[in-house]
């Protein structure tokens, strides 16, 4: 099971950041690309998987089946994030839409394009965020392991994190393009979340299976008294 969890929680770092650069990209023809524009891109993406990891923290530690809500997170990510496309497509025209209706240029200022990226990128990638306080929750059995367990996991995402930055920038968008390239991304979401499902199944296994055996056990030595 902890072999599954590992490749799961390298999936979700891969997906998600493969996702977020082809959002900057997509995104970028709208807001434009200056640091502002960055800026203005980051805030939602960071500040939604912040958003999303608070309140996972919180419900996890009592949550009956961590891992199967960490399996739900990623495939509405997963969800989302194939979805995307449709939205950003319409991201240039409501930019220019809003600026209109603050009066503003468009070389003013980039700020009014976090009213536009806000819902687009808040609500996947809170989700995004909410993945792994469950599974480091569901990958945790013994408290006195809860630091190891914890760093493995976290190292794992992150190192699925780059490589997801350099899948998407060097490999995904110049051969597939934006909108296939989302749609990969997604699909390593669903592939996580199918693994967190195959995991939480055989985490319930074994845990009827121990249980069957202790209640053998102790008809055993009751019957030997």
């Amino acid at each position: 099971m902890a072999a599954l969890l590992l490749v799961a929680a390298f999936l979700s770092g891969t997906a998600a950041l493969a996702a977020e650069v082809v959002w900057f990209r997509s995104l970028g023809r709208g807001v434009g690309t200056t640091a502002e524009a960055l800026a203005v891109v980051s805030a939602p993406v960071l500040g939604g998987r912040g958003i999303g990891a608070a309140l996972s923290a919180r419900l996890a530690p009592t949550h009956k089946n961590p891992l199967r809500a960490a399996a739900w997170c990623e495939t509405v990510a997963g969800a989302l994030i194939f979805l995307s496309p449709l939205v950003l497509a319409y991201v240039p025209d409501a930019h220019l839409a809003v600026l209109h209706l603050l009066r503003l240029q468009p070389s003013a200022s980039s700020w009014p394009a976090a009213v536009v990226a806000l819902p687009i990128l808040v609500i996947p990638t809170a989700f995004l965020g909410a993945t792994l306080p469950f599974l480091v929750r569901g990958a945790l059995k013994d408290v006195r392991r809860a630091g190891r367990a914890t760093g493995w996991l976290y190292g794992i995402n992150t190192l699925g994190a780059a490589t997801g930055v350099w899948l998407a920038t060097w490999h995904l968008l110049p051969v597939f393009g934006e909108t296939s390239s989302l749609r990969l991304a997604a699909s390593g979401n669903l592939l996580a979340a199918l693994l967190l499902v195959i995991a939480e199944g055989a985490s319930r296994a074994a845990t009827t299976e121990a249980g069957a055996a202790a209640a053998t056990d102790s008809a055993a030595r009751t019957d030997a008294l």
